[in-house]
């Protein structure tokens, strides 16, 4: 498999983000969203018969997710923020975090909508800071650093403050929401590799298209997710990575790392990364036009050697 120029071209510039969903932390016994929201209900109905509707309600698609946790937050906040935190803070196997480690390799700059904490463990050094919505102050400061981890939804350790219900959504989803604010900051600058998606998870869906809010009016030549090749997409603001099985995933992985370590090897000279880059814009093109300004000036400067770390 070979990844798209742009997202390796991403690597030697030091500007890929990484998008981390729920499935990537699957083999570590953590469930997805569907799962959860089934044994919430198991939960529940000890307490009250009648949520072995809601059951049905979600396995006919009538209710998604976020709507079965609303209802039994109705019933009962505290129990409900309390399951969800427990089944989020049960890794299985916390020797078993190579595949995070892996994501760290290739970039220090994550989000995860995950709240349990199987990044934070896999970080290669505690001087990766880890931000969560909590203040918008200190995640726009944060977000300026080289390296963090971007808990989007909230973490575990902090279950009240995560995004678990509809209000929770309509409050971090909105135009005048400082956080939404820096990623589309984030997004007009970056290039964004989404992993661990199914869109199969209808809880995917509903967050994707609250992510239409943060990517709107950009075009998708920098933003890619790893996805099943059965799977459907009807974002436009993103360009897929077709997988036979998710199987395949650590070896795309290692793919990007290889290819990172290379690059950082091999220092090339700042013309000679342009001329690279107008070979693949057609003559006359915005791009191609841009570059070769780019180009010009700098054949005027003394070339210095640029290690794109």
């Amino acid at each position: 498999m070979i990844p798209p120029k742009e997202l390796l071209d991403s690597l030697r510039e030091n500007n890929l983000v990484i998008f981390v969903g729920s499935g990537f932390s699957k083999p570590l016994g953590l469930l997805d969203w569907n799962k959860l929201a089934e044994l919430a209900i198991d939960e529940f109905k000890q307490q009250d018969s009648n949520v072995e509707y809601l059951r049905k309600c979600l396995q006919s698609n009538v209710l998604n997710e976020i709507a079965v946790f609303d209802a039994l937050y109705n019933i009962n906040p505290e129990k409900i923020e309390q399951f969800i935190k427990t089944a989020n803070n049960k890794i299985k196997d916390s020797s078993n975090l190579d595949l995070h480690r892996k994501l760290w390799k290739i970039s220090e700059r994550i989000i995860t909508t995950n709240y349990d904490k199987a990044l934070e463990l896999s970080k290669p050094d505690h001087t990766i800071e880890t931000i969560c919505n909590n203040s918008n102050y200190e995640v726009s400061k944060s977000l300026r650093l080289n390296k963090w981890l971007y808990h989007l939804h909230g973490k575990v350790d902090d279950i009240q403050n995560c995004i678990i219900f509809s209000k929770d959504y309509h409050r971090l989803y909105n135009e005048q929401n400082g956080s939404i604010e820096q990623l589309r900051s984030l997004a007009a600058n970056n290039t964004f590799l989404f992993i661990g998606f199914s869109m199969k998870d209808r809880f995917v869906s509903n967050l994707f298209n609250n992510l239409d809010i943060v990517f709107k009016r950009h075009s998708n030549n920098d933003r890619f997710i790893l996805l099943h090749k059965d799977d459907s997409l009807k974002s436009t603001y993103l360009q897929r990575i077709d997988i036979a099985n998710y199987d395949m995933i650590p070896g795309f992985l290692d793919i990007l790392i290889h290819s990172k370590e290379l690059q950082l090897q091999s220092p090339v000279t700042i013309t000679r990364y342009l001329r690279r880059r107008c070979r693949t814009f057609y003559p006359d093109s915005a791009e191609f036009n841009s570059i070769m300004i780019e180009l010009r000036n700098e054949t005027f400067k003394k070339e210095n050697i640029v290690n794109f770390k």
